[in-house]
């Protein structure tokens, strides 16, 4: 039994029946001859149906919001905000499928060839906690679209949230075989990848996409995608306005108490700018509200896992212990729920472990360059490229300082952000495929090329 827990207040509030492997295997088959029907349905009919899980997502959007308070501690404002970018990320679907999804062709003085598209078939979604609708819509909704069908398991975390997605997607019409919804943990996914499958897309722990890749070991024709996180970074140049800086990098690295994939872990200033700007930096994060996440002004709210606020003390004891000195923050607030406050670590060495493995909460290290060529060095240099930041007032300087650092996603003058139109890949070990953007549409679907010749 799956006991969901209100972070902020530590009271159970709703229990959901874990699958057993009989159901799992159920649901799986289930699915799997659901396949021929749903592929076979017209576009236009598939379209229909998620135009209608739109519609009803928009109507229930204050009772989502709410549970995403509730299940996860978002602050109200924050949630309400996940939701309304949750039905971009639909519309954008719905617009940009057909054009994908249609086939091309060409004809030429001897022949015609078309280049058709057809759906991978099973597609897998084991998704993340954080942000969760937009986590679990972005693979659901191009996936059922495309003409897939799709086993969710979403995180124990956010178990509610897929019981909402479930309960819209079902009373839009999309038939209960063609999208099956698995409840579990970790034994759960493996008694998933067990059975034949065409595609799987995880996000989460690295740990976690260790165990999928170590079941998969041989199923070279089942397509992967895996993201898995990073460990962002920021650079301040000297000619930033830093005011700006301050504020837009303090709510990038602690807004969701910095759970968040793509959440500031790391700042380089440039050395010109490096005591103004911490100055700054720090009354920006001591603004920030911490508390009841059902307060409109809060912006941190507890942790989801408790048990993070030890990774996150060892780290920080650590880095004093190195010689760093914590300008803000550093020990949990007292009363319930886990609330750790926005934590600034400066006098930071790129080999602490606090600039090197993934936090996953409000804490962020700080580090002096000297120039653009050291900053460029020390933000490539962890296992992870997710996103990468740059702060200056000079847009071809920052374009060229964010095209020489591996990551998938680069921001100039902003931070932790993820849009319908681009595609949000990971680099290096932060991930593996596509999602987002009309690329993220081609992720479910393979294609097929038709020379036709008349005899």
């Amino acid at each position: 039994m799956i006991r969901v827990t209100n972070p902020a207040t530590e009271e159970v509030i709703r229990e959901i029946r874990e699958d057993s492997n009989e159901n799992i295997d159920a649901k799986m088959e289930l699915a799997a001859s659901a396949l021929l029907e749903w592929k076979n349905l017209s576009y236009q009919q598939r379209e229909s149906l998620i135009q209608r899980f739109l519609t009803l997502l928009e109507q229930e959007r204050e009772i989502c919001s709410s549970q995403l308070t509730d299940e996860l501690g978002t602050p109200v404002t924050d949630a309400k905000k996940e939701i309304s970018d949750a039905l971009v990320f639909v519309r954008y679907f719905l617009q940009e499928t057909p054009k994908i999804f249609s086939s091309v062709e060409v004809r030429t003085s001897e022949q015609e060839e078309i280049t058709e598209c057809t759906p991978l078939g099973l597609v897998v979604a084991l998704t993340q906690w954080s942000f969760p609708y937009l986590s679990s819509l972005k693979v659901i909704i191009p996936a059922l679209l495309t003409g897939n069908v799709v086993i969710y398991r979403p995180s124990h975390y956010a178990s509610m949230v897929g019981q909402k997605i479930t309960e819209l997607l079902y009373k839009a019409g999309v038939p209960k075989d063609v999208f099956q919804t698995i409840f579990g943990g970790s034994r759960s996914v493996e008694r998933i990848l067990v059975h034949p499958i065409d595609s799987v897309f995880y996000s989460g722990r690295p740990e976690g996409a260790k165990r999928v890749v170590d079941r998969l070991a041989g199923r070279y024709q089942v397509r992967l995608q895996l993201e898995m996180g990073g460990k962002d970074s920021v650079y301040v140049c000297d000619d930033a306005d830093l005011a700006s800086a301050a504020q837009r990098i303090a709510l990038g690295a602690f807004a969701h108490s910095g759970q968040s994939q793509s959440s500031v872990e790391r700042v380089y200033v440039h050395r010109k700018v490096s005591d103004p700007f911490l100055k700054s930096f720090t009354n920006e994060a001591l603004k920030l509200k911490v508390g009841d996440p059902k307060q409109k002004s809060t912006v941190i709210g507890p942790l989801v896992r408790p048990q993070q606020r030890y990774l996150l003390e060892e780290l920080i004891e650590e880095a004093k212990e190195l010689g760093a000195s914590v300008l803000t923050g550093g020990e949990v607030i007292e009363g319930k729920g886990i609330c750790f406050p926005p934590t600034i670590v400066a006098g930071v060495t790129r080999n602490m472990r606090l600039m090197q493995e993934p936090i996953f909460g409000p804490l962020v290290g700080v580090l002096t360059v000297d120039n653009d060529d050291e900053a460029i060095t020390r933000m490539g240099q962890t296992e992870s490229g997710l996103t990468c930041g740059v702060f200056s007032q000079d847009r071809e300087r920052a374009l060229r300082i964010l095209r020489r650092v591996p990551s998938g996603t680069g921001y100039w003058n902003c931070c932790d952000q993820m849009s319908a139109s681009l595609p949000w890949s990971g680099w290096k070990a932060s991930g593996l495929g596509i999602t987002l953007s009309g690329e993220g549409i081609r992720s479910f679907v393979k294609f097929r090329g038709l020379h036709l010749q008349p005899l």
